[in-house]
């Protein structure tokens, strides 16, 4: 069932804001390049920064704008970002064609500052010209429960790309670090998903970035110490609709950042203790006819040699 992302958004905005409700805020956009002169087929990094200006945010959404005649978006990097809880993470998009790039997210507890960091963009540069990276679509929240729209401004980024410049590659930072721990929240609400429970996760990577979540819903027993159990890894996104509605898998959410480094979190559902020792009952039943069986079969036999 498709929930509308909107009516999502303002639910965990207001729930966030009710957890974290301690001061910090946000209201106005810009982007940040190491130079303003590129070369041709260079790679180059272009950060999204948001200024708070004195007003207190905790959410905010938009499109990054590139012509992209002249840039190809190689990878995105979200390590160390301010927002935690993204319900639009930014991606590359496979269409090269695609010359925007979406995002939306919440920022627990809000933010307060004048260079808040969202995320990079790393870009292949293509061909010389005058180039300008903007954005539309901007909204930025104010930290006051309602979901109020802040006034805000935005920099667009002006750039000209020469054959003439000294080519800098970028270069990614070494990653053999896994994502931040984190807890995966099971809950339920009446204006989500029909009331039916739900997983809510975030977490960060300060090193190449997240790459993507992965939920396995896993029934489980143990046979002394030994662990069985069926249920795959999906790709998964936050929130998370349970597919087992009465509780009784245990659940492990994965978090796999852009190196391939993962970071696993477990939620024990409320009915996995009952489910396992009902299995193991099953378990014990099925041994002690298999015995049975055996023990049958053998004095069959057994009759068999002495009227030979």
């Amino acid at each position: 069932m498709m929930v509308n992302q909107k009516t999502i958004f303002f639910i965990l905005l207001s729930i966030f804001y009710f957890l974290f409700s301690f001061p910090t805020f946000a209201a106005q956009f810009f982007l940040g390049a190491p130079a303003q002169e590129i070369a041709v087929d260079s790679t180059f990094t272009v950060g999204v920064f948001v200024d708070s200006q004195g007003q207190d945010v905790n959410a905010l959404e938009g499109d990054i704008v590139f012509p992209s005649e002249y840039l190809t978006l190689r990878s995105i990097d979200d390590s160390n970002s301010l927002v935690s809880l993204w319900l639009k993470r930014p991606e590359v998009n496979v269409d090269d064609s695609v010359n925007k790039v979406p995002f939306s997210g919440i920022v627990p507890g809000g933010y307060r500052g004048e260079k808040g960091y969202l995320f990079s963009l790393i870009f292949t540069a293509q061909k010389a010209g005058q180039i300008t990276i903007s954005s539309a679509n901007d909204k930025i929240f104010l930290n006051d429960s309602l979901g109020t729209a802040a006034s805000i401004s935005w920099a667009p980024l002006n750039l000209k790309i020469s054959s003439t410049a000294a080519k800098q590659d970028y270069l990614p930072p070494p990653d053999n670090k896994p994502p931040e721990p984190f807890t995966p929240l099971l809950t339920r609400d009446p204006n989500l998903f029909n009331n039916q429970w739900f997983l809510v996760f975030a977490t960060q990577d300060k090193g190449s970035g997240l790459n993507h979540y992965e939920v396995a819903e896993r029934r489980e027993f143990k046979i002394f110490n030994f662990k069985f159990g069926w249920g795959d890894y999906l790709m998964a996104d936050s929130p998370y609709l349970l597919k087992d509605q009465k509780l009784k898998s245990q659940i492990y959410v994965r978090a796999v950042d852009e190196n391939g480094n993962q970071r696993l979190a477990t939620v024990l559902a409320a009915q996995s203790f009952k489910l396992q020792g009902n299995y193991l009952i099953y378990v014990i039943i099925i041994l002690v006819i298999i015995a049975f069986i055996i023990l049958f079969c053998k004095r069959l036999w057994k009759r068999e040699l002495t009227h030979q």
